[in-house]
This record gives structure tokens, C-alpha cells and sequence, in this order.
């Protein structure tokens, strides 16, 4: 799994990041960004999110919970259920990691979640990716 992701400055622009109902939700959303696999996956099960991603804030898995409702309910995650977990996708994810590279990153572990809404279920295949000036991997339209 990468070290980080990138946050595009656009977020602050978001009408679904500002429709949540509280800041804690808001960051949840950014640092789940930063801890997702390279398709955008993670897990969903409160305890886990809470102890992987909120590990320093003394948040209950109810409250974990109820941010991931509030991420849920104004679109910016998906939950699926696979193999008995619950994961969460991050929608649109991979058009916002403009610079993943697929051949760096760790095997993703989660199970892809079915094609949602026009989303792709993974990353583009090799054909669809050019690379830029900086080495960043780039989607290109078909």
C-alpha cells in the first residue's frame, strides 16, 4: 500500500465535503483517502476505521459509524458487503489519484465492489495510461 495519497485542492470546493454534518466526518473523508488501496477500498467496519485511520482520537465505533453513514448518505463512499465484511469504496477515486502507479503499490487485498452508477470497478487497464512530464500516470478517454 502507497504512504500517502494525494488531496486535490478542489475538496474545499465540494459540495458533498461540505454537506456533511460535522468536521469529524470531514476529516474521516480525507484520511480514509490517504489509507485506501489502490482501487479506492477499505474497510468499513467501524472498529477497524476507527482504530486504523482515527487511531489518536478517542473516537467509539458509534460515532465512527455514524460518520461513515454521513459519507454514505451525501455519495462520497459506497459500502458493499464481500466474503462477510463490509468495505467501503471511495466513489471516483481512481479519477482523483491521478499520479498511481498500479505496478508500485501493494496487491490490493479487498474484493472489488460490482460497477456502480457509470464508476469502474478498478483501476484502467495498462492501455488506457500514459504517462506525464512528471512520471505520473495519467487516465486517458477511450
Amino acid at each position: 500500500m502507497a504512504v500517502g495519497r494525494i488531496i486535490r485542492k478542489d475538496i474545499s470546493e465540494s459540495r458533498r465535503v461540505a454537506a456533511l454534518k460535522t468536521d469529524s466526518a470531514r476529516l474521516l473523508y480525507t484520511w480514509l483517502i490517504a489509507h485506501a488501496d489502490v482501487n479506492g477500498n477499505f474497510s468499513a467496519d467501524p472498529h477497524v476505521v476507527n482504530g486504523r485511520v482515527l487511531t489518536r482520537l478517542s473516537k467509539t465505533a458509534e460515532e465512527v459509524q455514524d460518520y461513515l453513514d454521513d459519507l454514505e448518505s451525501t455519495g462520497l463512499i459506497m459500502r458493499y458487503e464481500a466474503d462477510g465484511d463490509m468495505y467501503l469504496h471511495i466513489r471516483k477515486f481512481a479519477e482523483k489519484q491521478p499520479c498511481l502507479n498500479p505496478k508500485r503499490e501493494a496487491k490490493p487485498r479487498i474484493p472489488l465492489p460490482a460497477t456502480d452508477e457509470g464508476e469502474t470497478n478498478s483501476r484502467p487497464t495498462p492501455d488506457k495510461l500514459q504517462t506525464n512530464s512528471r512520471h505520473c500516470l495519467l487516465y486517458t478517454s477511450p
